[in-house]
């Protein structure tokens, strides 16, 4: 089992994108701290940071359940390519947390299914698609990615651009 210190933000790499690893070859764990920093909504200048326990435990079938990036199952085999499904919570919003005229949205679990491919090794296109989104569950959400890293000392800095 190995031993996260701390990630700073999530495994995310852009609004609601995942960003793993291929699938491993045996099961592996990491526990540790994450520091979540969200916008009080959508666009908000202000937002609002929370440190919570970090658990990732990732199966050499391709399951996995991670306090980042929820329940799923990675259905690829290869080691450029994530593709699969997964339940992920969607934290609401209060009407104290969001401007006046915008209406409450409950926290909820959302499905998602996800398509990632490394075109390169430094540069990795995302995309995701969820049905059943907003506060009435039937929205729409579509989106695509790019997440390329920076040599940072021994590792890579990585950097996102999502829409």
């Amino acid at each position: 089992m190995g031993l996260l210190l701390v990630s700073i933000g999530s495994a995310r790499a852009a609004g609601s994108l995942v960003l793993i690893d291929g699938v491993p070859a045996q099961t592996t764990r990491a526990a540790g701290l994450s520091e979540w920093a969200l916008p009080d909504y959508p666009g908000a200048r202000s937002r609002q940071t929370t440190v919570l326990p970090g658990l990732d435990l990732y199966g050499a079938s391709g399951w996995f359940v991670s306090t980042d990036n929820g329940v799923g199952w990675n259905l690829s085999s290869r080691v450029d390519v994530q593709a699969g499904v997964r339940l992920w919570p969607q934290f609401g919003r209060t009407s104290a947390d969001a401007p006046r005229g915008l209406l409450p949205v409950g926290d909820r679990l959302q499905a998602q299914v996800f398509a990632n491919q490394a075109v390169l090794p430094a540069l990795l296109v995302q995309s995701a698609f969820a049905q059943g989104a907003g506060r009435n569950h039937r929205g729409t959400q579509a989106e695509l990615g790019l997440t390329t890293g920076l040599p940072w000392g021994p590792n890579l800095l990585g950097l996102s651009l999502a829409a």
